[in-house]
């Protein structure tokens, strides 16, 4: 992902890393602007928010990071039901939901400290990434769709 002037670069296995290089750059990058050695999941993707790059782990354990800088803003900010990660993180009107393999998600509120704001669980297992469109959030379960919103006339 593109944060101002740099490509923002996430693996987590073998090892688990994040680096951002400019997008100048050309030919073998031996020395990235920044690099963090830690935080990121094998499967999901990270999300730049306002400025502010969101890790999670396969523990679902947010850490947050200036995408400029590459500053730690915080680590090890937990949800209220741990469990397995493999839906990538949303951004959506301020927040960051983070849902795990079981249905358990959590909206965390965007910005430099790491606050709970809502949690729920759909009691269904999740592993694709949640989806917006039109005012509602999407969520594909192992056996439903469900879209979640404001009702029309309401």
């Amino acid at each position: 992902m593109q944060a101002g002037n740099l490509a923002l670069i996430s693996a987590g296995y073998p090892t688990k890393i994040t680096i951002a290089i400019p997008l100048s750059s050309r030919g073998e990058v031996t020395a990235p602007t920044w690099t963090y050695k830690k935080g990121t999941t094998y499967v999901s993707s990270d999300v730049l928010y306002e400025g502010l790059l969101y890790l999670t782990s396969d523990a679902g354990v947010l850490t947050c990071l200036d995408a400029q800088t590459g500053e730690v803003v915080y680590e090890g900010g937990r949800v209220p039901l741990p469990g397995t990660h493999m839906a990538s993180l949303l951004a959506v009107d301020g927040k960051i939901l983070q849902i795990n393999r079981d249905g358990d998600a959590a909206f965390i509120k965007a910005g430099r400290e790491h606050e709970v704001l809502a949690s729920n669980t759909i009691d269904e297992g999740v592993y694709a990434t949640p989806a917006i469109a039109r005012d509602r959030i999407y969520i594909r379960s192992l056996g439903h769709l469900y879209a979640i919103g404001v009702s029309e006339g309401n």
